[in-house]
This record gives structure tokens, sequence and C-alpha cells, in this order.
């Protein structure tokens, strides 16, 4: 199976403790592409970029306020974004 990618725009970081799944739903969680269709280097690109972040991020228990990019008047999700370490690895 494959997953999408999709374009997000980050609102802001917010604390880890403070975000209530009643209100974002289940958080979305940041790991590396495992596609096979980008380059080798376009792949290590990308897990340095995430494991910088996520470092970031696990440091100060923070995660990033997100929405999902979409047409203009398209009305998006808001969604809670953290670093894999947060859940050993699983993502949805």
């Amino acid at each position: 199976s494959t997953l999408p990618v999709v374009e997000i725009e980050v609102l802001k970081r917010v604390s880890g403790s403070s975000v209530a799944s009643s209100l974002f739903g289940q958080p979305i969680y940041l790991m590396p592409t495992g596609a096979t269709s980008l380059s080798f280097e376009d792949i290590w690109e990308n897990r340095q970029y995430v494991s910088c972040l996520s470092r970031q991020l696990n440091e100060k228990d923070e995660g990033l306020l997100s929405r999902v990019l979409a047409s203009p008047g398209t009305l998006t999700a808001l969604v809670a974004i953290f670093p894999a370490s947060h859940c050993n690895g699983l993502y949805r």
C-alpha cells in the first residue's frame, strides 16, 4: 500500500501536553519518507530534515499545529503532528 503525500502549513508549535485529542483528533506522527520513487539524495535529505525537526520537538515536548493545504475556499481540519518517538515509530 502507498501513503499519500500531502502538503501542510505549520501554524505554530504547541506543547505536547496541551493538545487535546478531542479537539484535533488522533495526532499524526512525523516520519521520514519511505518512497522508493525518490532519488537516494532526496530520501537522505528528507531523513536529515525529519531527524533534526524531531529532535528539536522532542527536546521541548512540542508538536506542530498544522493544516493540510487545499484549494482556496476549501475547509481543512487542523491536525497536531508529533515526532514518531511519541508512538514508538507507529503512524497513521
